[in-house]
């Protein structure tokens, strides 16, 4: 090897480096926000809870859905009725899943759904981080459940990102079709 060449290797091997170190640094500043979030969800006597859910007030307030949906569109019927469907407000999306399918929360479809969500979120999380968007235009989500443990609501804000909507409710009616096909296939 020339000493041009070893030179040109080590150039690399340096940049390299900090393109890695950059990197480390960002993963750093996101595995700090979610542990401050499992930390936020962790178990808490109900004294801390009551304070907890007063500094949440202030921290980012989420403007609740609007009494009436843009619109609202059938997801998968079952049975002739509706079993999941989607009403679509300006800045968010909440699926109603039926009771009468039973998907309970554990189920693998329910999962694949959930990992979905997180990708949005762990997306705006990095976004955040990095400045690019405010708390208060992130991505989040959350799931109901009913007493016996089945999905019965879902419900995403995205500010009307279009491609994001599209994109889960897609995989959601995907999720629930392919739940209510096994269960049909069993009966």
């Amino acid at each position: 090897m020339e000493i041009d060449d070893i030179l040109k290797l080590r150039e690399y091997l340096v940049k390299k480096k900090e393109e890695l170190e950059g990197e480390l640094k960002t993963l750093d500043t996101l595995i700090s926000l979610l542990e401050e979030v499992l930390k936020n969800k962790s178990f808490m006597p109900a004294t801390e809870l009551l304070e907890e859910k007063e500094v949440k007030k202030e921290a980012v307030e989420v403007a609740p859905a609007p009494s009436a949906p843009i619109r609202s569109i059938t997801l998968v019927k079952y049975q002739n009725r509706n079993a999941c469907y989607a009403d679509i407000y300006e800045d968010r999306v909440v699926i109603h899943v039926s009771r009468e399918i039973e998907m309970p929360t554990s189920d693998r479809l329910v999962k694949y759904i959930i990992k979905s969500l997180e990708k949005y979120l762990e997306e705006d999380l990095k976004a955040q981080a990095e400045g690019r968007i405010s708390p208060s235009m992130r991505f989040y989500f959350s799931m109901d459940e009913d007493d016996r443990g089945n999905l019965v609501k879902i419900e995403f804000v995205d500010h009307g990102v279009e491609d994001r909507r599209r994109e889960l409710i897609n995989k959601i009616r995907w999720a629930v079709r392919t739940f209510v096909s096994e269960k049909e296939g069993f009966r």
